[in-house]
């Protein structure tokens, strides 16, 4: 495969990742919204959170009891919070921040929620004046123990059918569906492959 079918491919993926997003950029800077954190026990405490920017979004969350508070009631690192809940914007801790090394936490935006959710992450660090942050989509199991760390589009670069099948094995069907390469079970259905995946997690799991 040509790198500029690999380069097609990435492009691809980021559109099928990105379309359906809730705009974390449309939040303003130094406002609260309302919204809740998930502690490591899973306990949900509501409130309001100051919203940064995407970057410092993934690095802390800035938690008030009540809106016209003055000074936030705790500064929460990702190692503190399960999650958190900004207006309709929902992060989740996972082990990923960009780059080969994945164990650093962060919070992740949730683009598509699930046993196998989709998240966005930022490009963290200084940029260019003249280019935008780039973004990447991050895929995650939450239960598979052969799948354990949070994989990339590069992931699925070469031989998607293959990756793709072996990714979402458990549900045989589905693999099946995949591996085969039958009509609607290739890169660009992506988000429908992984929606069956999830729809059928969720029914097996009730």
């Amino acid at each position: 495969m040509s790198n500029k079918v690999i380069y097609i491919f990435l492009i691809a993926f980021s559109i099928l990742a990105f379309s359906n997003t809730v705009k974390a950029e449309e939040l303003r800077n130094g406002y609260k919204y309302p919204g809740y954190i998930i502690q490591n026990n899973y306990d949900t405490i509501y409130g309001y959170i100051k919203y940064s920017d995407v970057v410092r979004s993934q690095n802390k969350c800035e938690f008030y009891k009540n809106e016209n508070d003055k000074k936030p009631f705790k500064k929460y690192k990702p190692k503190e919070l399960k999650g958190y809940l900004i207006s309709d914007v929902l992060y989740k801790t996972i082990n990923y921040s960009g780059g080969l090394m994945s164990k650093p936490l962060r919070f992740l935006k949730v683009n598509t929620e699930g046993e196998l959710t989709i998240f966005t992450f930022w490009e963290e660090g200084s940029i260019p004046y003249n280019r935008e942050r780039e973004q990447t989509a991050v895929y995650f199991k939450w239960h598979d123990k052969k799948n354990v760390k949070p994989i990339t589009n590069s992931k699925f670069a070469f031989s998607f059918a293959k990756k793709m099948s072996a990714y979402v094995a458990d549900n045989k069907e589905l693999s099946k569906k995949v591996r085969n390469k039958e009509k609607g079970y290739n890169l660009l259905h992506l988000y429908d492959i992984i929606n069956e995946y999830n729809e059928w997690y969720a029914a097996k799991n009730n």
